[in-house]
């Protein structure tokens, strides 16, 4: 069950995005992971593998982050259909530096010339100020949770920060307000 209520001081829109290196022992293709607030309110995440084979961390986080950016215009665009508009810029939390580098640095980056200019559209809403990214340490990074397996203790704390709950806990009043 999720939990949540609106809380004008948070961002209208925000998401967390981590993506994982090269895990998977057959292809070595990383798994991107995101989610999304509305309202600090849990709305979307997706944790998939990627469709394709990356050549560093970075170039795999810059994936993710594209990915994670198409899902916030998307649901951007169904708060505004439902009468939710705000001007504020969307917040996205990145654990990766580089990335974020190559997503607000328009010059030419020789190190990362490889990566496919079909995801540098993310460089384009940057520089028009419709994201924000910002630096978030690995280890405050909740969208980790999405890319690989944890213990259980980590696990449970990372549902407490997303407010997920067992629907028998929740309706036995056993959840914080």
């Amino acid at each position: 069950m999720l939990g949540g209520r609106k809380e004008v001081s948070k961002p209208f829109l925000s998401a967390y995005v981590d993506a994982n290196y090269a895990m998977c022992p057959d292809t070595r293709r990383c798994v991107s992971g995101f989610f999304i607030l509305f309202f600090n309110s849990l709305i979307s995440w997706l944790s998939k593998k990627q469709g394709i084979v990356t050549l560093s961390t970075t170039e795999a986080e810059f994936v993710a982050l594209a990915l994670c950016i198409q899902e916030c215009l998307y649901v951007r665009q169904l708060a505004a259909e439902l009468h939710h508009t705000s001007d504020q810029p969307i917040s996205v939390h990145e654990d990766n530096q580089s990335a974020i580098s190559i997503a607000q640095n328009a010059e030419h980056h020789g190190r990362s010339k490889h990566i496919d200019v079909r995801f540098m559209f993310v460089r384009d809403l940057v520089e028009n100020k419709e994201f924000i990214l910002h630096y978030c340490p690995t280890k405050e990074q909740l969208a980790d949770f999405f890319t690989k397996a944890h213990p259980e203790p980590a696990f449970r704390r990372f549902c407490l920060a997303l407010r997920l709950y067992a629907l028998g806990d929740y309706l036995c009043g056993r959840v914080p307000q």
